[in-house]
């Protein structure tokens, strides 16, 4: 059986990845890491960390994990 976008993202969250937009996009096929997030905090009742990463150019970027 396929394992859903959500199912393969907590997988890898509980494996101890962290994971931003640009990772699950090229990973999971996940276009909308956000809603993926809140629907797993939501529906799984999993407690998602995000951490929000400032590249040089100024862009802010939101990395997403699970704390053990």
């Amino acid at each position: 059986m396929k394992m859903t976008q959500n199912e393969r993202l907590l997988s890898a969250l509980l494996k101890g990845s962290k994971i931003s937009a640009a990772q699950a996009a090229s990973r999971f096929k996940i276009r909308n890491l956000r809603a993926r997030i809140s629907e797993l905090r939501n529906q799984a009742n999993v407690e998602i960390d995000t951490d929000f990463r400032v590249a040089r150019d100024g862009k802010t970027t939101a990395v997403y994990s699970i704390q053990k």
